[in-house]
């Protein structure tokens, strides 16, 4: 038996782009991403009259379109939501605002989800399938970026998690490849070296909560 199928579509003002999803691409329930203030507006309570060939019904979330932060997450949590019910998660970022599109866009390179730009035509844009950054990063490795408060110093980081039980190989591979990642920045003192969270990857310290 085939999976239900979700698709998430940002919505802004316009309904037209997230209509030309609804008729471009399939799926067997419809879930609008939008700010408050859209639900008021007849784009979207057209949005709602029309039949979107949905199981049970059309769902909304709300987000505060000004913030980037709040968008990815709950766009997020809306795809994992999906996700542990087994279904087929797939993205339309065409139809929302300058904050919002590009954050659903993140969440779906974040989750490894299929996601479009439907307008004229379906684009399906480059995300790589199923690599969420859980899968490319590991909790383990996501362990480690937690330890990282602020700004440490490598060495007393390295001790701390050797003492943890883990090997001192296994330690600097994993601040190696976070390095290499792009998330952690680095700066000498001294003579020693210091490791923190660059400011635009501190998401990545969320993705588990204790």
């Amino acid at each position: 038996m085939a999976s239900k199928r979700v698709l998430i579509t940002t919505f802004g003002f316009d309904e037209k782009k997230v209509l030309s999803a609804m008729r471009m691409l399939v799926y067997d329930k419809l879930v609008l991403i939008t700010g408050e203030d859209s639900l008021e507006k007849d784009s979207y309570k057209h949005l709602v009259d029309i039949d979107p060939s949905s199981i049970d019904g059309m769902e909304t979330v709300t987000v505060n379109v000004f913030s980037f932060t709040e968008c990815l997450d709950k766009i997020e949590k809306v795809i994992d939501k999906y996700v542990a019910k087994k279904w087929d998660v797939i993205l339309n970022v065409s139809g929302g605002t300058k904050v919002l599109s590009p954050a659903a866009l993140l969440a779906a390179f974040h989750k490894g989800v299929r996601a479009y730009h439907c307008e004229e035509e379906c684009i399906e844009l480059p995300v790589i399938l199923n690599a969420s950054t859980e899968k490319i990063l590991g909790e383990k490795h996501i362990g480690v970026l937690k330890k990282i408060k602020g700004e440490v110093e490598r060495k007393e980081l390295e001790e701390m998690l050797v003492e943890e039980g883990n090997t001192l190989s296994w330690v600097q591979s994993v601040i190696r490849k976070l390095n290499n990642l792009g998330i952690l920045e680095t700066r000498v003192e001294d003579e020693k070296l210091y490791l923190s969270v660059k400011e635009s990857q501190r998401y990545f310290q969320d993705l588990f909560v204790d």
